[in-house]
């Protein structure tokens, strides 16, 4: 269940950054940097970026219950 939770989070976080970097091609439309940075972190994919990251850091550094081998 931990290791599909990291997929699905994963390919999330790779999905939103991808188009996180789309939104630079608004610097070639001739918009300030500013602009296009306030509307990049303005925009439901940086929200969604930073919800998988930390799911991510959760899951690789939560140390889950201790198995015993028995």
């Amino acid at each position: 269940m931990r290791f599909l939770l990291f997929l699905i989070s994963y390919g999330i976080a790779v999905i939103s950054c991808s188009n996180l970097v789309l939104f630079l091609n608004f610097l070639s439309l001739g918009y300030s940097l500013d602009s296009v940075l306030v509307y990049m972190l303005r925009s439901k994919e940086f929200i969604i970026l930073c919800s998988a990251l930390l799911t991510l850091t959760i899951i690789v550094f939560y140390r889950g219950p201790l198995r015993l081998p028995s």
